[in-house]
């Protein structure tokens, strides 16, 4: 999961105070959008309330984020001090660098070991 945007009923991290007219923002279009559905916590918007979210399918899951923490099973790159999707405005920092280099390791980890 590449920069995914999750979110709930409840704020989390930088929603509580510098991100809080961002989420309301995304709340609003979220309810736009999916007019008949059970609203901010519906799993596909808020995968956490979600009963078959172990039953993904896979028995790894790679989440690549910008400096927020989600938890459960499964590996986490944080790029420290980045936005979401800064790697498609800046794709030869040195952060989008290592992001394209941790995607590789995770999806052939026997080569990254070589």
């Amino acid at each position: 999961m590449l920069h995914t945007y999750f979110q709930g009923t409840e704020p989390i991290g930088p929603e509580l105070a510098k991100d809080r007219d961002f989420k309301a923002g995304t709340d609003l279009t979220w309810k736009l959008a999916s007019k008949a559905r059970v609203g901010l916590d519906d799993p596909m918007f808020n995968p956490a309330k979600d009963p078959r979210i172990s039953k993904f399918g896979c028995s790894r899951i790679l989440m690549c984020d910008g400096e927020e923490w989600v938890d459960g099973r499964f590996e986490m790159f944080e790029s420290k001090g980045e936005r979401h999707v800064f790697f498609l405005f800046n794709t030869s920092s040195k952060n989008a660098c290592a992001l394209r280099k941790r995607i590789g390791d995770f999806i052939n980890p026997i080569l990254s070991k070589a």
